[in-house]
């Protein structure tokens, strides 16, 4: 995706490589020159029967098929937003099937710059501070001492080694159950994403799998330059293990300066730096432990958080759901007193917030035919709803897209880059982006909450991108008749 796809280019290439006249290709599409023409500039783009009449007499080739439907939708959208939409379907997959899709490997052999008898050791090149951090990361890693180790860091996750190697270690240490805490402070740029909205969302895309190693591993950020009384400019990149090694080093990876153990006062003062800065930042993984504290958590934060709201539930989670019910299910001990209490408490600020806000909310055409059959409100743990009930959940929910201007659903369909993710996403406005993975088993452990205004907005914009009248039923009244249709069939 680094060429940004032109449509009419590729298509003007396709036909030059196999000698096609464009006059005669044009007849052969039952259009006229003049329209072909405005493809070939880009100026006009084909529907989509006339791409695929366009694709089917060019007889393409699987990849040359595959890059023609890509340049038609950089063109259509902008490369960003296709992009992005590869970039977030490619995250949350990954998620789906994280603990088995870590396959990151890494070895190196150790060589750290080489100086006198000292404790202070400068490093005075690019080539040499990447591979001092990625020595000092491997030096965890093959660390069989018994004592407790422990890494801070702050550093951008912008280079694949350093990732590669981190995952590695957590993934060993988990596994021999070493006692070994990381903690992590990533500063995202603002003023990069100005001029790029994925640079947040590629770091964002290299850590959500780290999130699954939370008791080992602790993610903060932070989109301000640190200042503290050590430092009273910038705060620089940071390595430090066990108390015992510490490396400091630019930005920009030019220079370094490697402290070694006769440096114990020196690496002690750094790391209470850090810990002053790491106070200062937010946390980028919470581990909410079941559905109850999820539920209040995000209670508290709407009514903290007057703005739109976006809820992602591939299954079939909605929450238009009848009060009355699920005070019924409480009492004949379906939902414990505490879960009711959760649900009651979204339900009810989900409404209070629709007389103000918009809220749009996401669930798969399966998932909704599914409940319908079954009467299993997944995210719900073990609701079993009746005939009945479901009927009275499902004219409540028709009853919301047909009168509340401010709600919106949308069903998607198989096609949905969306459709098969096993998470729940919630965002409200730019100010909170939540993924809940295993949403069927209604599972909270390893979810991701993210306060970053940049992130936050890419991810939202790049997710609706993600839903068009070709993958999804979007339109209010199409979707109220399939609502309709589903309680005639029960």
């Amino acid at each position: 995706m680094n060429e940004i796809l032109n449509f009419g280019a590729y298509l003007n290439e396709l036909l030059t490589l196999r000698g096609i006249d464009k006059k005669s290709f044009a007849s052969t599409i039952n259009i006229n020159y003049s329209q072909l023409y405005r493809f070939l500039s880009s100026e006009q783009l084909p529907n989509r029967e006339q791409l695929n009449e366009i694709c089917e007499r060019l007889n393409l080739r699987a990849s040359e098929y595959k890059k023609l439907q890509e340049s038609y939708e950089c063109t259509q959208y902008g490369w960003e937003i296709v992009y992005g939409r590869k970039l977030i379907t490619d995250m949350l997959k990954r998620l789906d099937n994280c603990r088995d899709g870590l396959t990151y490997e890494y070895t190196l052999e150790k060589r750290w710059p080489q100086h006198k008898n000292t404790g202070i050791i400068p490093v005075r090149s690019k080539a040499d501070v990447l591979n001092t951090v990625l020595s000092l990361l491997d030096s965890v890693r093959q660390n069989d001492d018994s004592e407790a180790a422990s890494l801070n860091l702050i550093l951008q996750p912008d280079i694949k080694d350093f990732i590669s190697i981190l995952t590695k270690i957590l993934n060993e240490t988990t596994t021999a159950k070493r006692a070994l805490s990381v903690r992590h402070i990533i500063r995202f740029k603002d003023n990069l994403l100005k001029k790029n909205r994925l640079h947040n969302l590629k770091i964002l895309d290299y850590l959500l799998p780290l999130s699954f190693f939370e008791s080992v591993y602790g993610a903060y950020y932070s989109t301000e330059k640190f200042t503290t009384e050590t430092y009273e400019t910038f705060f620089p990149n940071f390595i430090s293990i066990d108390s015992k090694t510490a490396f400091v080093f630019s930005e920009d990876c030019e220079h370094g300066i490697l402290y070694t153990s006769r440096c114990r006062e020196i690496i002690t003062l750094l790391n209470e730096e850090f810990n002053k800065v790491c106070a200062d930042c937010l946390p980028l993984f919470f581990n909410l432990e079941n559905y109850e504290r999820q539920s209040l958590f995000m209670y508290e934060y709407e009514q903290m958080i007057k703005a739109d709201t976006v809820l992602l539930s591939p299954e079939n989670s909605f929450y238009t759901l009848p009060v009355d019910l699920i005070r019924k299910k409480a009492s004949k001990q379906y939902l414990s007193k505490e879960e009711a209490q959760a649900i009651i408490k979204r339900v009810e600020t989900f409404r209070e917030r629709l007389k103000k806000n918009k809220a749009l909310e996401i669930v798969s055409l399966k998932g909704l035919k599914n409940f319908a059959v079954t009467g299993r409100l997944l995210i719900h743990g073990d609701i079993q709803a009746s005939k009945s009930e479901r009927i009275s959940i499902l004219k409540e929910l028709l009853d919301f897209v047909k009168e509340w201007q401010n709600y919106t659903l949308y069903l998607m369909k198989e096609e949905n880059p969306f459709y098969n993710t096993d998470l729940a996403v919630y965002t409200i406005g730019s100010e909170l982006l939540y993924i809940v993975p295993s949403v069927s088993g209604y599972k909270t452990t390893d979810n991701i909450i993210i306060r970053n205004r940049g992130i936050v907005e890419s991810f939202t914009d790049f997710m609706h991108s993600g839903f068009t009248r070709q993958n999804s039923i979007i339109d209010r009244n199409e979707v109220a008749s399939v609502i309709e249709g589903i309680v005639r069939n029960i």
